[in-house]
């Protein structure tokens, strides 16, 4: 402390006296600007910047980023799910034309006791097709053991033939139901 400035960046307080910048054992700074008793110190030193406005930012951003994504993923979920339930309605219908070719199947076992099914397939169209049937197997409580697939070959306008849809899934004791869930016809012209 003294009586007058010895260099730069001294400041005086309202005691009147001069204080080195360093000093940093006056209690209080005095007010920057004209007082009662004329110009009154320096600047203080600019209070210290919080960051906490930006890590509030930075939190607020990235809970927002988090909740913009789960709710992406949540619709994603959604259509994904209304995507694959449509194409299962589509896949148990068939084309009409297709479907109408396929009778409804018979559910046994082989020889060995594995599931199999037969479906009577009858050629609607105006071209010699090929056909590919699969069929869903469920148990006693509903829940599908498997599928199988099977089909006809080289079928002539108006023609039948009974196919036989396979699988090596061991028949279940109790109840099996079976379903066509899909069938698709190939033209069998060159």
């Amino acid at each position: 402390m003294s009586y007058g400035p010895e260099g730069p960046g001294w400041w005086q307080a309202s005691d009147g006296r001069w204080y080195p910048p360093q000093d940093q054992g006056y209690a209080q700074q005095p007010a920057y600007g004209y007082g009662s008793g004329g110009w009154q110190g320096q600047p203080g030193p600019a209070p210290a910047k919080s960051r906490n406005g930006c890590l509030t930012a930075f939190l607020v951003a990235l809970a927002l980023g988090v909740l913009a994504a789960v709710g992406g993923c949540v619709a994603f979920v959604a259509l994904a799910d209304d995507v694959a339930e449509d194409v299962g309605d589509d896949l148990a219908e068939g084309s009409a034309d297709e479907q109408d070719d396929v009778g409804e199947p018979t559910c046994g076992t082989d020889d060995v006791g594995d599931l199999e099914a037969t479906v009577d397939v009858t050629n609607d169209s105006s071209k010699r097709s090929n056909y590919i049937v699969t069929v869903a197997f469920s148990g006693d409580g509903g829940d599908q053991l498997g599928t199988g697939t099977g089909g006809a070959t080289a079928l002539e306008p108006g023609q039948s033939t009974q196919a036989t849809i396979a699988t090596v899934i061991d028949a279940p004791t109790g109840t099996v139901t079976c379903k066509v869930t899909s069938v698709q016809r190939f033209s069998d012209e060159g």
